[in-house]
């Protein structure tokens, strides 16, 4: 496998799971937001969990993957992928270029950007991480993400407040609950 640089590089405008759904499911009154800044931050830290066990990228987001020279694909760590936005290189000038939409597709079942088929790519100056492929990864919108992700993301939510509220006694449980509802999404190279 190719050496690579990944870079998030526009994070998601929202996240999967609301406050008002966090509220509910830690019993907290619809009324009482006094916790939402606290449940915010929980959210927020139990998606890049869930994302970084699973390589699942949730909400829409862009990313980078960086390389150092061309090769016939590209394994690209995060899934699922929407699109591929742009391949830059340096030319034999040094001068940084965009590679032709044409010249390279997307299998996002396989995770790759390949080489056309009776194509090349672009004569390129040799460079640490000087190409950049830059995607657009994750399910969209929070209704097409897995009903599993978001409830193991509620499971981490509820178990951090319950733990910042000094209430322990289901930590055991939390913790179960949610390694059964991620195991069947958590990446083969784990860990």
């Amino acid at each position: 496998m190719t050496p690579y640089t990944l870079n998030r590089t526009a994070g998601p405008s929202a996240e999967p799971v609301t406050l008002a759904e966090a509220r509910d499911h830690c019993e907290i009154i619809s009324t009482d937001t006094v916790h939402d800044t606290k449940l915010g931050r929980f959210i927020g830290a139990a998606r890049e969990l869930v994302e970084r066990e699973t390589e699942l990228v949730l909400m829409t987001q862009t990313y980078t993957v960086s390389v150092n020279a061309f090769q016939p694909y590209f394994h690209v760590p995060v899934r699922p992928i929407q699109s591929v936005s742009s391949i830059t290189y340096y030319d034999a000038d040094d001068t940084q270029q965009t590679v032709t939409s044409t010249i390279y597709g997307l299998d996002a079942t396989r995770q790759q950007v390949y080489l056309e088929y009776n194509q090349t790519w672009p004569t390129y100056t040799s460079r640490r991480n000087g190409i950049v492929i830059t995607l657009v990864c994750g399910f969209g919108a929070a209704d097409n993400i897995p009903n599993v992700l978001k409830q193991a993301i509620l499971l981490k939510v509820g178990e951090w407040f319950d733990l910042d509220r000094g209430d322990a006694r289901l930590m055991p449980t939390h913790g179960q609950g949610y390694r059964r509802l991620i195991d069947g999404f958590m990446r083969t190279s784990y860990p």
